[in-house]
């Protein structure tokens, strides 16, 4: 079922990454932005795993507010989305939650 969702994924990976980012009115208007008041502006001391992290839209936003970022994703080709779109480097990797992965965690939340 698993290898059936990535295959999935991979195959839509270059339209989300293209698209939904900049054309969805539900993600620019109403999801995103209500995300984005939730989190704080200064994640600086944060540790985040961006589970399900996609084209790196919130991998992004997590970065750019100081955090340190392990992006994780099941498909091979979003997690590639996410590297190639962003210049500071987050880890990332594809796993999924039921795939054995170590996270070398500073503190916990």
């Amino acid at each position: 079922m698993k290898e059936k969702i990535a295959a999935a994924y991979d195959r839509l990976s270059k339209d989300y990454e293209r698209n939904v980012d900049v054309y969805s009115g539900h993600n620019a208007y109403y999801e995103r932005p209500a995300m984005l008041k939730l989190m704080p502006s200064d994640m600086k001391q944060l540790t985040v795993l961006d589970v399900g992290c996609a084209a790196g839209w919130y991998t992004e936003q997590l970065l750019s507010r100081g955090a340190t970022v392990t992006a994780v994703d099941l498909s091979a080709e979003m997690v590639e989305a996410c590297q190639s779109a962003l210049a500071t480097k987050p880890l990332c990797f594809n796993a999924t939650c039921r795939s054995p992965f170590l996270l070398k965690m500073n503190h916990s939340i």
